[in-house]
């Protein structure tokens, strides 16, 4: 399985709830080329709660999500 491949399994996973951001974080390739894989990890690395005082709103939450779809989209072909 190919770095892109594997981030993008990885990710899912994560999201999903199969994984913890640990082990997420202790498995994701690292690769500082690949801005795509960058991109991605830092989208879920950096993902702020909904709502609240200091989250991020709704709206840019729906902004985030469909970004992390396409980056994901990207990594599999």
């Amino acid at each position: 399985m190919n770095d892109r491949i594997l981030a993008s399994k990885l990710v899912e996973d994560f999201l999903s709830g199969k994984i913890d951001f640990k082990q997420f974080a202790m498995d994701f390739p690292e690769d500082e080329n690949d801005s795509d894989l960058s991109e991605l990890f830092d989208l879920i690395e950096h993902k702020p709660k909904v709502g609240g005082l200091f989250g991020e709103s709704k709206s840019d939450s729906n902004r985030r999500m469909e970004r992390i779809n396409e980056l994901i989209a990207t990594l599999k072909t």
